[in-house]
């Protein structure tokens, strides 16, 4: 019904990755503020690097906006172009792929995480990326618990967390790359949830989370 009649992104194949989205439910009208601490997950690609930007209400995570430009050196123009109040009061915060300290969407030698730091931009990177079932985890807890929803304008996050499937190798499909790529927008988001609401790990067994 979903799919053929109200024509929405519907996963109609393989166990859908983030089962509990609801779009029904984790939905948002909230928008940015001035005074907002703006946190964006990047997930760099050729032709289109997904930025995903996070505000914080309470203990609850709203995505407002998700933009693609086409390589870093049009993600620092177009970020500080598009939230430049936000960028001079050091409230723009990135949280790009730790791969990005090596790689580069251009042919220039300097690394994405470099451009994003001579840009200006306050830049949360880990020494190295989360796992993937941990951030896929991260995603699903704050769902269950209703903590994370989602701006209707963000119509490609929306559609791959409807759409995303487990491939055959038990990991999340991937996509090819481009505006179309399905896992690019929901790993940018991994990166920013990670950051901002870790599972968090103890060796006596089990995990928990917080969030800060």
């Amino acid at each position: 019904i979903a799919s053929y009649i109200e024509g929405q992104f519907t996963n109609l194949t393989n166990t859908a990755v983030y089962s509990y989205f609801d779009r029904d439910v984790h939905w948002t009208d909230q928008t940015i503020q001035a005074d907002d601490r703006l946190f964006i997950g990047i997930d760099f690609n050729i032709g289109a690097c997904f930025c995903l930007v996070v505000i914080r209400r309470g203990e609850d995570f709203h995505v407002v906006a998700e933009h693609a430009p086409k390589d870093t050196p049009d993600v620092v123009r177009f970020l500080s172009e598009t939230y430049p109040d936000h960028l001079a009061a050091g409230n723009l915060v990135v949280i790009p792929d730790a791969a990005s300290k090596q790689r580069s969407t251009t042919n220039a030698k300097e690394s994405d995480l470099s451009l994003l730091r001579k840009g200006g931009f306050v830049v949360k990177v880990q020494s190295a990326n989360p796992a993937i079932e941990d951030r896929v985890n991260a995603i699903n807890v704050l769902l269950r618990a209703n903590k994370l929803r989602i701006h209707s304008t963000c119509r490609y996050l929306t559609k791959a967390m409807e759409q995303q499937i487990y491939a055959k190798n038990g990991k999340p499909e991937k996509g090819t790359g481009g505006i179309t790529d399905i896992s690019g927008p929901v790993d940018a988001l991994g990166y920013a949830i990670s950051y901002l609401a870790p599972l968090r790990r103890y060796q006596t067994g089990g995990s928990s989370f917080r969030i800060y």
